[in-house]
């Protein structure tokens, strides 16, 4: 049986996908910005990663993932920092970036894909719909996929169904409850 320590530390291809949209306004966006400086200052050597946020658009930090330098945290903590909550939610097209991002030869891949609410923008919003698309992008489930549900008006169907058939997990966290510690934990 393979140590845990040892398998985080070693190289991988992650992109951070976080929902900005209006109702993340607030205590939950502080939540999400401190948990993402938590696991970008835990990436190790080896690692490439991206951000990718989304609310009625989707903005991602970079075209593709970048290597993990001194240099390309701080870009990627001050992107965060830059956050502001505005807009809908567009879970169909946040997946759609993420899973078509390039992929790095020989590098586990997975997305942290956290939300607090139900698809509302984007070219669907039908939960059937939306993981079909993801399933075409992920061909043979090369990209694990862990989703945070955050607060409580959220599609438990669609994010449970979207971590489990693409060999990741779902994670909520209640109102109040740390979103920090819930995502370290994972991590």
């Amino acid at each position: 049986i393979a140590d845990g320590a040892k398998e985080a530390t070693k190289p991988k291809d992650i992109s951070l996908v976080v929902d900005v949209s209006g109702s993340m306004a607030g205590v939950k966006l502080e939540q999400t910005k401190a948990a993402l400086r938590q696991v970008l200052g835990g990436l190790n050597d080896g690692d490439v990663f991206n951000v990718i946020s989304y609310q009625s658009g989707v903005v991602p930090l970079w075209d593709a993932g970048k290597p993990l330098t001194a240099d390309t945290r701080k870009e990627a903590m001050d992107f965060v920092e830059g956050l502001r909550a505005t807009g809908g939610t567009n879970i169909d097209g946040a997946l759609q970036m993420a899973l078509a991002q390039p992929v790095r030869a020989g590098l586990p891949r997975v997305i942290l894909f956290l939300t607090d609410g139900r698809p509302t923008m984007g070219e669907t919003t039908d939960a059937d719909e939306i993981l079909k698309r993801a399933a075409k992008l992920n061909v043979a489930g090369k990209a694990r996929i862990f989703v945070f549900g955050v607060g409580v008006d959220l599609n438990p169907a669609l994010l449970d169904r979207l971590a489990l058939e693409n060999h990741g997990v779902p994670t909520y966290v209640r109102p109040n409850e740390d979103v920090e510690r819930k995502v370290a934990s994972l991590y």
